[in-house]
């Protein structure tokens, strides 16, 4: 523990520069530029800075036991703060720890690490304050979440995926020659199979979206609910992409899936237990697999999302 005292021309103490501060804090690194002297013994005359992430905009530094959101390019911005006061390394308790920022048009969003796989994103005015939330407290897997990670240009949930572009639904997104990772957040339409999709051929009421995918890693993202409709995504590779499917609080065991064919060639269809006419239908797939073999040896169900592939 430190402590620096103010004193008079006599060298009479008059008063008190820092609280009583540990040998990390922010307040002692400071003074050490004044001082010209390494008063913590750390082996750093001055604040002690190390990078947790960092994107074309915006750098996120531990500062001594502070947080900094710095610009990239070099230069010192605000500390990150909550109600005004600065936030300390721990203050949350552990492992709780911001992991990304990002900036705003209104100030920056940071994103923290909750710990047991969860995360919340917040924002903060131009002087790091927090202002609100961003995000709820989420799943690493959620799309709230993974659908952030090409703003921070960060992998933050530590899925070994990095998306580099967001692509939500259309009509038709065919993405054949794209190299570049995607996240496919699919959208809603009004499209239903009709009789159900677990038939042997698939036909549609009304038009459902349909994706091409490229030779990119892509997370292909989809909510089991009626008011999704019908979604067709051709060209999925196992072992390189992944379709997250949002169960919306049913159990596991509501998802389904059906080995079916769609113009002639074989799918693999998914839905809920109670409503098949609407879901996913996977084409023009790589590696011959059935759909009781998907889901026995390729899906992995976490905190409500059964993530193939």
């Amino acid at each position: 523990l430190f402590i620096v005292w103010n004193t008079d021309s006599t060298g009479n103490y008059t008063s008190s520069a820092t609280a009583v501060v540990s040998g990390a804090s922010y307040a002692l690194e400071s003074a050490e530029t004044m001082f010209n002297q390494d008063l913590n013994g750390d082996g750093t005359i001055g604040l002690k800075r190390t990078m947790i992430a960092a994107n074309s905009t915006t750098a996120l530094v531990q500062a001594a036991n502070e947080y900094e959101i710095d610009p990239s390019g070099g230069g010192t911005g605000p500390l990150l703060q909550y109600q005004n006061t600065p936030i300390t390394v721990g203050e949350f308790g552990a492992p709780i720890a911001p992991v990304g920022a990002v900036k705003t048009a209104a100030g920056y969003e940071v994103a923290w690490n909750l710990g047991s796989g969860l995360f919340i994103v917040w924002n903060t005015d131009s002087t790091g304050n927090y202002t609100s939330s961003a995000t709820a407290v989420v799943a690493g897997q959620s799309f709230a979440l993974e659908d952030l990670e090409p703003t921070f240009g960060e992998d933050l949930n530590g899925d070994g995926r990095l998306p580099t572009q967001l692509i939500t639904s259309g009509t038709t997104i065919n993405l054949a020659g794209q190299s570049q990772s995607a996240i496919i957040n699919l959208g809603a339409n009004i499209a239903s199979a009709s009789s159900g999709l677990s038939l042997p051929t698939l036909t549609f009421v009304g038009t459902p979206d349909t994706i091409v995918l490229g030779a990119g890693a892509a997370i292909v993202e989809y909510a089991l609910q009626p008011s999704s409709g019908i979604e067709v995504v051709s060209g999925f590779v196992f072992g390189m992409d992944e379709l997250n499917i949002d169960l919306l609080g049913a159990a596991n065991n509501t998802l389904v899936a059906f080995d079916t064919t769609l113009n002639g060639v074989h799918a693999i269809a998914f839905a809920g237990s109670s409503d098949r006419s609407h879901g996913i239908v996977l084409t023009n797939l790589t590696g011959g697999l059935t759909a009781g073999q998907l889901l026995a040896s390729h899906a992995t169900f976490v905190s409500g999302h059964a993530l193939i592939g």
